[in-house]
C-alpha cells in the first residue's frame, strides 16, 4: 500500500479518487449489464460468494433486477442463474484458487451466454519481474497468498 501511495503521487491517488468509478453498468444492445468488484451494496468491501442457494443470488439481484447480468470480481469462476437474471465471476488471472486454472469469462451480449476461457499464467514470471523492477516484497507475497 505504502509503496502504491507513494508512486502514484497526488495526482495519480486524486485521479482514482474522482475519476475511476466503483462500477460501471453498461447497455449492450437490449441488455443491461452491472459490473463491480465486490457486492454491488458494498464494492469494495463486499463478496458475491461461489456455490451458494440460488436465494442467496436472488437476493442480490432482486433490488437490481433492471439489469440483465451482474458481473463480479472474485477468485473462483462461477455462473448462476435466477429468475431475475445472470451473476457472473470471471475468475482471475493472478491469485488463482490450486484447483483451477486462470481464466477469463467471454459473454454474448445478445444471449448472455458465458463461457470460460483458461490462459497460462506462470507466477515464477510474474514473480521474477516484479523482483527484477524492484517492487516490494509484498508483492510476489501477494501472487502467493491473495492477500498482503
Amino acid at each position: 500500500m505504502e509503496w502504491s501511495y507513494e508512486n502514484l503521487g497526488r495526482e495519480g491517488r486524486k485521479w482514482i479518487r474522482n475519476y475511476v468509478p466503483a462500477f460501471v453498468a453498461e447497455k449492450y444492445g437490449e441488455n443491461e449489464f452491472f459490473m463491480c468488484y465486490g457486492s454491488p451494496f458494498d464494492l469494495l468491501k463486499g463478496e458475491v460468494l461461489p456455490n451458494q442457494p440460488t436465494a442467496y443470488y436472488e437476493d442480490i439481484l432482486s433490488p437490481i433486477k433492471k439489469y440483465e447480468m451482474l458481473v463480479v470480481a472474485g477468485n473462483s469462476r462461477f455462473v448462476v442463474e435466477t429468475k431475475y437474471g445472470k451473476i457472473v465471476c470471471p475468475g482471475v488471472l493472478g491469485h488463482y484458487r490450486r484447483d483451477e486454472k486462470p481464466s477469463f469469462a467471454v459473454v454474448d451480449t445478445r444471449n448472455l451466454d458465458v463461457y470460460f476461457e483458461e490462459v497460462e499464467f506462470r507466477r515464477s514470471e510474474v514473480e521474477e519481474r516484479v523482483k527484477a523492477e524492484k517492487l516490494p516484497e509484498e508483492f510476489v507475497n501477494f501472487l502467493y497468498r491473495g492477500k498482503f
